[in-house]
């Protein structure tokens, strides 16, 4: 099941394609040392987006299925806060599929500037390190 903040009916019809290319590019692209950062970070941190622990054993997978949430935030205030930081890793409906590689985040929206955004963060339960 995937953990909706918020439902945005503009976003949600691009779900599986979200989830499809952010997979490949945490297959592909993502070192074994670099995911093993990032869960030792979901297990360590005390800054939680919700409570529990953080699952180490946990697949790529299953990190990207559990942590997909839709965030009311747009893409020019995540950009902002992660300026030059951020590499594209495909494109949906004319939009970059955006990565922050040093946070383990990814997003995207429809609306460049406000609206509902997908994203995964691969320190999920915790917020991404410079969060």
């Amino acid at each position: 099941m995937d953990n909706m903040c918020q439902q945005d009916y503009d976003i949600h019809p691009y779900k599986e394609e979200f989830i499809s290319i952010v997979l490949r590019h945490v297959n592909e692209q993502l070192s074994a040392e670099e995911w093993q950062r990032f869960r030792a970070h979901a297990a360590s941190s005390k800054h939680r987006i919700v409570g529990g622990e953080a699952k180490l054993d946990a697949t790529r997978a299953e990190v990207v299925r559990d942590s997909l949430c839709s965030a009311g935030i747009g893409v020019p205030d995540i950009l902002s806060a992660f300026p030059g930081q951020e590499i594209v890793i495909g494109e949906i409906a004319g939009h970059s599929v955006y990565c922050i590689p040093s946070e383990g985040y990814y997003f995207w929206g429809i609306d460049p500037v406000k609206g509902f955004i997908w994203d995964v963060n691969l320190c999920w339960p915790a917020y991404t390190p410079n969060w």
